[in-house]
């Protein structure tokens, strides 16, 4: 039978969790292990159970995350899939990434994708994308993110446009084709025709997105 801790390292090793209930056992270790001030890397990745279990204690896992371990933001963010969590202080966590001048891309990519799976498409949600797109930490990879995305309003459409017709046949430029599909066909296929001159690459991968509906 496994031990506590080993069914704790189990859950928290799981790249892609499923949605556990803890038993009343399970769940007093687990809080115990970050009731601590001075609470060990460790000890939080063991614990990130919890997020599916108590908006409190995934407060306080999302703000550990976040403002000690930011490394961990990948398993966070494997949790955060499992659960109903999109709590107030997770919101004021991606804002407060938005504005630091040192984010590392790590942080910044995990946290588009937060945004993007948890959180209902609004003008806010937006907003903060468009500020980790335009962040000066921002990478290629970050940009991607955000230009696959289906969305089209509130300023992301323009982005897209802008980036399909001078990209070529790159990372940034194919994700701005892929987060293109759900225009309307014409214009959709207006930009994609324009792309595909760029270079054979860019010919296959629009000639295969105007296949989509």
């Amino acid at each position: 039978m496994l031990t506590k801790r080993a069914e704790a390292i189990e859950i928290a090793y799981d790249e892609e969790p499923e949605p556990v209930h803890l038993s009343e056992d399970e769940f007093t270790y687990l809080t115990n292990l970050i009731s601590s001030a001075n609470v060990t890397e460790e000890d939080v990745e063991l614990a990130l159970a919890l997020v599916t279990e108590d908006e409190e204690y995934a407060d306080r896992l999302a703000e550990l995350v976040f403002t000690r371990y930011p490394h961990l933001i990948k398993n966070l963010y494997a949790h955060l899939n499992t659960s109903a969590y999109e709590g107030s202080k997770l919101w004021d966590l991606l804002v407060r990434v938005a504005k630091d001048r040192h984010a590392h891309e790590f942080v910044l990519f995990w946290c588009v994708r937060i945004v993007l799976e948890l959180y209902a498409w609004d003008r806010k949600s937006a907003n903060l994308l468009i500020q980790y797109y335009d962040h000066q930490g921002s990478t290629d990879a970050v940009k991607a993110a955000v230009l696959e995305s289906e969305y089209l309003d509130f300023g992301l459409l323009e982005r897209k446009e802008a980036v399909i017709r001078n990209a070529g046949a790159s990372l940034l430029g194919i994700s701005a084709a892929v987060g293109l599909r759900g225009l309307e066909r014409g214009r959709r296929n207006q930009l994609y025709n324009y792309s595909a001159a760029s270079s054979p690459l860019m010919h296959e991968v629009t000639t295969s997105l105007k296949r989509w509906r």
